[in-house]
């Protein structure tokens, strides 16, 4: 049986690496190894957040897709139970979508602009295709209303911030009319983290990957 893969996914400052550090302890608690795919977007040589280009976002999603296959020979090779990731493959394209509408209003003037984007559109399309299926579950995470924390590499902005999130909130909604396989639960546990989760498998397959919903889901990650 292939190790499970679980990953959060929403815009910065929405706990997804907090989550997916508490699961990681839970799930070890009782005595079950997971590997991590960690975010790649803080190593980037070119430069990110509301200033991105193109490469800056090529750069990231190329990096996100090699850390999670990384990631997953690493629990292949080791037998560990499953993946767990800081991000999906989806947020770099949710970012990359978000700047290059910004540049949208230059095509006429500008060709090369859209030319810079071409990629991104193949890179969706692949990921709606064939690796969203990759993933077991998918958290989407929403902000909690408190602005982004200051960490030295996040933007903080707020009004920026809020479009991203909603993006987020139409690209998760996007891939659950592709999918028709979201479930929806109305849960005070986690009302700022844990939203909607993206279910590929039905979790009874494999004892771990039940065992981390029912630490998300009854709320006995620790926070």
């Amino acid at each position: 049986m292939r190790p499970f893969k679980i990953a959060f996914s929403g815009a910065h400052s929405t706990g997804k690496t907090t989550a997916a550090n508490a699961l990681t302890e839970g799930l070890a608690r009782h005595g079950y190894k997971v590997e991590r795919a960690e975010e790649t977007a803080r190593k980037c040589p070119f430069p990110i957040n509301r200033g991105a280009t193109p490469e800056a976002q090529r750069w990231i999603y190329e990096a996100t897709l090699a850390a999670e296959r990384e990631a997953e020979e690493r629990a292949a090779q080791s037998g560990a139970e499953g993946v767990i990731c800081d991000r999906t493959l989806l947020d770099s394209i949710v970012y990359a979508f978000f700047q290059s509408m910004s540049c949208n209003r230059f095509d006429k003037i500008f060709p090369e602009h859209r030319e810079k984007w071409r990629w991104l559109y193949q890179c969706d399309q692949d990921f709606m295709d064939s690796h969203v299926f990759s993933y077991d579950v998918i958290w989407h995470t929403k902000p909690d209303g408190r602005p982004p924390a200051e960490d030295g590499v996040r933007d903080t902005d707020p009004d920026w911030h809020a479009q991203i999130a909603g993006m987020f909130v139409f690209f998760s909604e996007r891939l659950g009319w592709h999918l028709n396989k979201w479930v929806f639960q109305n849960t005070d546990s986690y009302p700022s983290l844990l939203d909607v989760p993206y279910v590929n498998h039905y979790p009874g397959r494999n004892q771990a990957l039940h065992l981390a919903l029912t630490l998300i889901t009854e709320r006995k990650v620790p926070a």
